[in-house]
């Protein structure tokens, strides 16, 4: 697997809580790139969504999707992207729990939300890719994750 991103969107009264997304980022990316789950997936993004209950009435979730590729993304004022062997899915963390949690709880809380999470990736059709390998990777991964 070539990148790994949790790409946020959070409100800002649980913003200083999760700064430490970007440590989960780095730790999981390094931990994934020397593995090999077959070559249907270069990229996996994760969308952690964390919002104030009034703002997440507002929002859609995405399904989980899969692009085998070569597709351009075109988004006004940014280069165009192209995108391959993708797959993307996003969930929505409890918010009450992550504007509670402190220090150990609060790291506890976010792998238990990332580990429950990776079922989402069960609907999609992957070729070449052992996704259960990879979930077993994933959770090994985030369990042991020390911040």
């Amino acid at each position: 697997m070539e990148k790994f991103y949790i790409g946020e969107m959070i409100s800002p009264e649980v913003g200083p809580n999760l700064s430490v997304i970007s440590i989960f980022n780095e730790k999981i990316c390094s931990f994934l790139k020397e593995r090999d789950y077959g070559s249907g997936v270069l990229n996996l993004v994760i969308g952690f969504i964390c919002m104030n209950p009034k703002s997440l009435k507002i929002l859609k979730l995405r399904k989980p999707s899969y692009v085998l590729g070569p597709k351009i993304i075109k988004t006004k004022g940014l280069p165009e992207s192209i995108i391959e062997r993708n797959v993307e899915y996003e969930f929505i963390a409890d918010f009450q729990s992550i504007l509670n949690a402190q220090g150990g709880e609060l790291i506890k809380r976010i792998k238990t939300e990332l580990i429950n999470s990776i079922v989402a990736i069960d609907v999609l059709e992957i070729p070449d890719f052992d996704k259960e390998k990879f979930k077993k990777d994933f959770i090994e991964c985030v369990s042991q994750i020390q911040i």
